[in-house]
């Protein structure tokens, strides 16, 4: 009796540490591609929220600053405007979705207005929050078979979804309006968004939406603390 008990659950074990040993060295070996194409990512989305036809410019990247006890790292640009320097601040957020956690790269102006957002991380559901990365298209059927449209149009490296947070106040509180998706609004529906302060949610995943939100607004926090600390002495817009 003791035989037939103990002959599995040995197997079970040795199964179990096979498996475990595999697992950790696959991790071991692809960590650095994973590591490699996330920082692409991240590259790419800093170039993203703050662009280079905007005028700014990276002064200052992963700026370190403890807030609250823990290490908060931001990035400084800086445009030109006559004789007078602007800058803007980019960094990175982190919060829980509906399906694993969501990582975006989040840029301001001075006074706290959203220059925009690029989301680099996510495992939100195909469908419905996975949407958040959906590429509105701007083409028609006939445009697509027979080429016509301008070759000289931009080509878009962020989302609908992301695209209607530029020109967010952060200084005041994100709203969701339920009226329709970005992706299909209309002028009427666009000016209420910018009014309210608000944008729109995803259909069927309020939550991946709200996660974002949230994630910008606990990172604002944070940058404000890491600017004051820096500068006392400087006025930093909170209300």
């Amino acid at each position: 009796m003791f035989r037939t008990i103990l002959k599995p659950a040995l197997i079970l074990s040795i199964i179990a540490f096979l498996a475990s040993f595999t697992l950790s060295h696959i991790n071991r070996i692809t960590r650095p591609e994973i590591e490699k194409r996330l920082q692409m990512k991240k590259d790419e989305a800093y170039a993203a929220v703050l662009p280079s036809h905007s005028g700014y410019v990276i002064i200052e990247k992963g700026k370190k600053a403890l807030v609250d006890g823990r290490e908060f790292q931001y990035t400084i640009a800086e445009k030109t405007e006559g004789d007078k320097k602007i800058k803007a601040y980019a960094f990175e957020t982190m919060k829980s979705g509906y399906s694993g956690v969501i990582r975006s790269i989040v840029a301001v102006d001075e006074n706290m207005k959203l220059l925009g957002i690029s989301i680099i991380q996510q495992s939100e559901t195909p469908g419905l929050g996975a949407r958040a990365k959906e590429m509105a298209s701007t083409g028609t059927f006939f445009s697509h078979f027979f080429g016509s449209g301008s070759q000289n149009e931009p080509v878009k490296t962020q989302s609908w979804f992301e695209e209607q947070f530029t020109g967010i106040d952060c200084t005041k509180k994100i709203g969701i309006l339920k009226k329709g998706e970005f992706a299909t609004a209309d002028e009427n529906l666009k000016k209420e968004l910018i009014e309210k302060n608000s944008v729109s949610a995803i259909t069927g995943a309020t939550i991946t939406t709200k996660a974002v939100i949230d994630g910008i607004a606990e990172g604002i926090e944070l940058l404000k603390k890491a600017l004051e600390a820096e500068n006392p002495q400087a006025e930093v817009k909170t209300q």
